[in-house]
């Protein structure tokens, strides 16, 4: 290790100031250096490596050259971060000797020679236990910092929707459409909640992000040439950031937050770099040591792969998030308390990322959307709210008083997803919908021929209404490259999240096997890392075990709901709810067991299948217990018994409890209750 740390050194010179500079730039060059001049006169700095570079063989270095009389000073310059100092100026005292000696040597005359390999790269990379440790480590610092930039980005679009969502459950409220979320939430979502709601818009990207570039450092440590990527891939961040960030607020602030974020991720990358040593090169590494390093980072990729989950299906992967939380969250408080934050947190979070009208098999498109109608046509009416918008119109024989005043000042307020002018004799509609500036979001039905606005006709509406409706859409979506990242950000959550846990759990179990090779003989040593890398990844595979999948009889599932252990009786419960999907399968014969389940049972987990299951029997029978399985005290368990009153015939009862949900319970399972309402009184809701 670098024990003395030598920060000036002196260096003979008579030459005037031109040769000076000239010798200066000379020796830079052949450390692949620069020189500028600075203030006062006869001061100069020489600058080498590549900005933002962890390697230390490539990492940034600077001194300050002052003339004083015949004498060059040569002076280590410190680090911009205070907490990485320590490491620079051992890495600069390490190029100061061989640079002030071959500065000297040309301001003598000499003949100048090639630098050797240990003055070229005079570090060596150290202990492969302590290296994987801090690797670990930076893989998770730079995540933690990025993700608390990219909260604070992400809490200013959360308060700019909190108005938004406000403005439409009050239009909601006056066209007696059950808000969601509902005002009373509203009104309960505080300064916390708003902060969770930024975190996990947030967390995917900073997941993405923060691993990207945590990994373009690990493997710049090992190989120079990557190491020299390190600026442009701060860059392709700021650029990403900027993209997804410009459209949603204000351009200064984009800028700050692409600014903000590759900042974020190289502090959270130098928190850990800056406290790791490095060694001193004693001879040029050798070809066995370079193969072994290759071969050593194949055997780790090869051991991560099998924790790599298998490309699925969007419900495949549904399906193993859910497994997943019921195995591990909802078996112990802690848990319960992380999965009741997220989905009271999630619809808020998602909410920017919607489109009004997204007609692909994985959109995300508004669930609740509203529609200003000038006119009246009982067809155009009828589509709309079949397509899931909340009509707010007038009858024609109170056109001209709500024309007159209410209605231009709807207008005035924005507040609506769509404008449609059904009434040929009032072109004034379009006109004042295009000086409001909304004219994107205007559908006419007739024959006028206004600029700007999308033509149709009832009959077209209901042949051509999405596509109609997407491009009006389309037109009024800001937040596009946001939500891609988004979408990448949890596709690399899916695919390397158990991966990533992988690496730190091998990073914490490193530090006490480095120490082991160091006190013990090899024999134990390799032992211990053994041993440590079974229960890892053992420890691991518990943790993510398979989706349940398989055919099973009826039989088999029966006894498995009659099961005395928890286990046993929430995944035949689950295998029920993927087995009913098969029409052909004796739902009914599961009818009344499940609904007794959905309402004793003491397991959430085997309450919120069974109420599912429940349900997709089709059986009326189990209204009652679903109806009771609305009010249980765990959010999980109501969401699925809304769901499940969706797949029975309508009812009124059903129906008013459902509204009921919708105005007091959380917009996670308001969705739920709403999705249900469409299914039983298609034609209202």
């Amino acid at each position: 290790m670098v024990e003395f740390v030598e920060t000036e050194r002196t260096v003979p010179c008579a030459a005037p100031p031109e040769e000076t500079l000239k010798a200066l730039e000379l020796t830079a060059a052949a450390f692949d250096g620069r020189v500028s001049t600075r203030r006062p006169a006869d001061s100069w700095r020489v600058s080498a490596g590549t900005w933002l570079a962890t390697n230390p063989n490539e990492a940034t270095w600077k001194l300050r050259v002052t003339r004083e009389k015949d004498t060059l000073r040569l002076a280590a310059e410190p680090s911009f971060f205070p907490w990485t100092r320590a490491k620079v100026a051992r890495i600069t005292s390490a190029r100061l000797r061989p640079f002030a000696d071959a500065l000297a040597q040309r301001l003598a005359g000499g003949p100048s020679r090639p630098l050797t390999p240990q003055e070229a790269a005079p570090f060596a990379g150290g202990s492969l236990c302590f290296a994987i440790t801090g690797h670990a480590a930076s893989m998770a610092s730079a995540m933690a910092v990025v993700f608390v930039a990219l909260t604070l980005a992400s809490l200013q679009i959360i308060q700019a929707l909190i108005p938004t969502l406000a403005d439409r459950a009050a239009i909601l409220q006056r066209i007696g459409y059950p808000a969601l979320p509902s005002p009373v939430e509203l009104a309960g979502f505080g300064l916390w909640d708003r902060l969770g709601a930024a975190a996990l818009l947030a967390m995917p990207i900073a997941f993405f992000m923060g691993l990207a570039h945590a990994l373009v450092h690990i493997v710049g440590e090992h190989w120079r040439a990557m190491a020299r990527v390190a600026p442009f891939m701060a860059g392709l961040l700021a650029l990403f950031c900027l993209a997804a960030f410009a459209p949603v607020m204000p351009l200064w602030s984009a800028a700050v937050h692409a600014f903000l974020v590759p900042f974020a991720a190289q502090v959270g990358t130098t928190l850990v770099w800056g406290r790791r040593r490095e060694i001193l090169r004693p001879a040029p590494i050798g070809r066995r040591r370079i193969v072994l390093r290759i071969a050593g980072a194949v055997a780790i990729l090869l051991a991560a792969v099998p924790l790599v989950p298998h490309a699925r299906s969007l419900e495949g992967r549904l399906d193993a998030i859910a497994i997943f939380r019921d195995r591990i969250l909802l078996t112990n408080g802690f848990g319960r308390t992380l999965a009741r934050a997220y989905y009271r947190w999630t619809p808020y979070a998602a909410e920017p990322l919607k489109e009004l009208y997204d007609s692909g098999p994985e959109g995300y498109d508004r669930a609740v959307r509203t529609a200003l109608v000038f006119g009246y046509e009982r067809g155009i009416v009828q589509e709309l709210r079949r397509r899931h918008f909340a009509v707010d119109w007038g009858l024609p024989s109170a056109w001209s008083k709500l024309w007159g005043g209410d209605m231009r000042s709807r207008i005035a307020e924005a507040r609506h997803d769509l404008y449609v002018v059904i009434d040929d004799h009032n072109p004034d509609a379009g006109e004042e919908l295009r000086r409001a500036g909304l004219a994107h979001k205007v559908l006419y039905v007739g024959a006028l021929d206004l600029t700007d606005l999308v033509a149709t006709t009832p009959s077209e509406l209901a042949k051509n209404g999405d596509a109609l409706l997407h491009t009006i859409s389309r037109n009024d979506f800001a937040a596009g490259t946001l939500r891609e990242l988004t979408a990448q950000g949890w596709q690399a959550i899916y695919y390397l999240g158990l991966p990533f846990l992988l690496a730190l759990g091998a990073g914490g179990l490193c530090v006490p096997i480095g120490i082991l090779y160091r006190k013990t003989s090899r024999r134990v040593a390799h032992g211990g890392l053994l041993a440590s890398t079974l229960v890892a990844v053992a420890g691991l595979a518990l943790i993510y075990r398979a989706v349940p999948a398989g055919e099973r009889s009826p039989d088999a599932l029966a006894h498995g709901l009659d099961s005395p252990r928890a286990e046993e009786r929430h995944e035949a419960a689950y295998l029920l709810c993927r087995a009913m999907e098969d029409k052909a399968f004796p739902r009914s014969r599961f009818a009344a067991r499940l609904a007794h389940l959905a309402t004793t049972d003491p397991d959430v987990r085997v309450r919120l299948w069974a109420a599912a299951g429940a349900g997709a029997t089709g059986e009326v029978s189990v209204r009652p217990s679903l109806l009771q399985a609305l009010e249980d005290p765990e959010l999980f368990v109501r969401y699925r018994a809304a769901e499940g009153l969706g797949e029975l015939a309508a009812d009124p009862a059903a129906a008013e409890a459902l509204q009921r949900m919708m105005r007091t319970g959380s917009w996670y399972e308001g969705l739920y209750a709403l999705g249900a309402l469409r299914r039983i009184e298609p034609d209202r809701w």
